[in-house]
């Protein structure tokens, strides 16, 4: 799942690609499905994001450190929006 828990900010994240980086952004929620959940907030159309959370991934890692470290893959945001 992409979406993590920060417990000490009470908050939810994914980490976006920006300029070939990883950068942990705040997100909101709605529905969830078996393997799939609805982001409100937080990202927009065409946004890459981490397809997978990680204890490996840190905020600010480039792409390709990500790529080498865990065979990362990426995902592109659908905006699918109610």
């Amino acid at each position: 799942n992409a979406v993590a828990k920060d417990g000490k900010e009470n908050t939810q994240y994914v980490y976006k690609v920006e300029n070939d980086k990883l950068v942990k952004t705040t997100v909101k929620t709605g529905d969830e499905g078996d393997s799939t959940v609805e982001i409100t907030s937080g990202l927009k159309d065409g946004d890459q994001i981490i397809s997978s959370n990680s204890e490996e991934i840190k905020d600010g890692m480039t792409l390709e450190e990500f790529k080498e470290s865990s065979n990362g893959k990426t995902t592109e945001s659908k905006g699918q929006r109610k």
